[in-house]
């Protein structure tokens, strides 16, 4: 009598362990069977579970263009006829949804240029720049965010989501009589609304700040890297865990078997060492000092032309390559051979930022 052994499939090894690596192998593989359907199903779910992760994100999004590509053509048709307002909001709220936020605001520009008593372009550019905003903390974005939703509610005053982010936006950076009026406001077209009950309890908690500027307000959050107060929709900066190189030991230490890796660097926000890997006679002190002035560099630059902060930078050459990535405030650069192909060295570095599950939700 013979008995055959059981293969594990790929959807059994992501149910009994649902980390990015498999689910990212499970996609894949779907995609490469042409079943669209699933793998778009559980690049969903990676995308829920893990939303931090950049490797899923990049998986999303490639997914998400190829799904949404049809309408994309049709709505750069359009756009190429002449000018066509609905046609440049959907295609915004199109490449928002992607990630490709300047695109976004380009288009919402257009719309604007083009017809400006639609309230719609304003609200995708107030979420974008306030969605910078909260993970940055530039005045800036908090300043355009404030007058783009501020403009679309003036276009439109029963526009229920900019007045709710509007709300939520004042009650954070500690603007509470504002907050309490866009409440008001909203009360008088949906007086039984939860969400106003709510915030209105959020207000009623706290103290009042003595001044009411918003700009003075923003200005604060900026240099104090934190906000009056935080809400399910805003993020406080400020860690009360101490980055300590043992939380990246373990990870460090898988990247002995990697070969396309010579040295990697964990840094945060300010640049200053806290955990490195590096091969044997490779002197890592070298590399943090390259590293060091790229991001310098790089972080004047992103902030100069407007871009929002730094996330990712990419260096290659006869030396090698250099890929750099930040996530929660943490920066990681990955320094690869002359040897090595600059798209292996990203993907070992996504693989290596992915088991750091207590701080990128992995």
């Amino acid at each position: 009598m013979q008995f055959w052994g059981w293969k594990k499939s790929l959807e059994d090894t992501v149910k009994e362990s649902p980390t990015v690596e498999n689910y990212c192998t499970l996609i894949r593989s779907l995609q490469t069977k042409g079943d669209v359907t699933k793998a778009w199903e559980y690049v969903e779910q990676a995308k829920q579970k893990f939303p931090r992760s950049k490797e899923v994100s990049e998986l999303y999004v490639t997914m998400a263009k190829n799904k949404w590509r049809p309408e994309i053509d049709r709505l750069k048709k359009l756009i190429s006829k002449g000018s066509n307002s609905v046609a440049f909001v959907q295609l915004a709220e199109i490449y928002k949804e992607l990630g490709e936020e300047e695109e976004s605001l380009s288009l919402c520009l257009k719309a604007i240029e083009t017809n400006d008593k639609d309230d719609i372009p304003h609200f995708i550019v107030g979420q974008i720049r306030l969605e910078r905003f909260y993970k940055d903390f530039f005045e800036k974005d908090g300043v355009l965010a404030r007058e783009h939703l501020e403009k679309s509610v003036e276009i439109n005053p029963q526009n229920y989501k900019a007045l709710i982010v509007l709300a939520r936006l004042y009650i954070q950076i500690g603007a509470l009589k504002k907050a309490d009026q866009k409440l008001r406001d909203i009360l008088r077209f949906a007086p039984e609304d939860e969400n106003i009950r709510n915030l209105t309890s959020v207000i009623s908690t706290l103290e009042k700040p003595g001044i009411e500027d918003v700009d003075l307000l923003l200005a604060t959050v900026e240099q104090d890297r934190t906000l009056f107060c935080c809400l399910d929709g805003g993020r406080n900066q400020k860690r009360e865990m101490i980055l300590s190189p043992d939380i990246f030991q373990n990870a460090l230490d898988s990247l002995h078997s990697v070969t396309d890796i010579l040295c990697l660097l964990v840094c945060d926000e300010e640049g200053t060492l806290i955990a490195h890997y590096a091969r044997e006679n490779v002197d890592f002190s070298i590399y943090y000092e390259v590293s060091s002035c790229i991001y310098q560099n790089v972080q004047n630059s992103t902030r100069h032309m407007d871009i929002g902060k730094f996330q990712r930078s990419e260096v290659s050459g006869p030396f090698g390559c250099i890929q750099m990535m930040t996530a929660d405030n943490i920066m990681y650069t990955a320094f690869g051979s002359s040897e090595s192909r600059s798209k292996s060295v990203y993907q070992e570095l996504q693989k290596f930022i992915s088991k750091i599950p207590i701080l990128h939700g992995s």
